[in-house]
């Protein structure tokens, strides 16, 4: 059953991150990165469905040609990377604005939540 497969998935995949020695290796962040890392979670209710392409690629020299790319279109790239950060950094925000609305307001976040489970997206405000 695929449902049960994910779930046995996540459970690992939680026991996994929550080992006392990756906590060591993902409190600290390369020199050199301009990153942060800040623990979270996500919201109740909220799960990460993660795809995979049939047939796949081949990652390292995927990274390379991008790598390449980057290199030899610096300007274009970093713009690219920049928004893409941007992006990223959006969505770890709408996570945390999740998390608060759950803590301060559950009873209305989960009307909310159970209202966007059935709506259009393109409904969504």
């Amino acid at each position: 059953d695929t449902t049960m497969n994910i779930r046995l998935f996540l459970s690992a995949f939680y026991d996994l991150v929550n080992a006392p020695c990756v906590s060591k290796t993902t409190n600290t962040t390369p020199p050199g990165w301009n990153q942060s890392i800040t623990p979270t979670a996500l919201p109740p209710g909220i799960d990460i469905v993660m795809g995979d392409v049939q047939g796949g690629s081949n990652t390292p020299s995927m990274a390379k040609k991008v790598l390449g790319w980057k290199k030899s279109n610096p300007v274009e790239a970093n713009k690219l990377f920049d928004e893409l950060a941007n992006s990223n950094n959006s969505i770890c925000d709408t996570i945390n604005d999740l998390n608060t609305y759950a803590h301060d307001s559950f009873a209305a976040y989960s009307e909310s939540l159970a209202w966007c489970s059935v709506a259009s997206q393109n409904t969504w405000s």
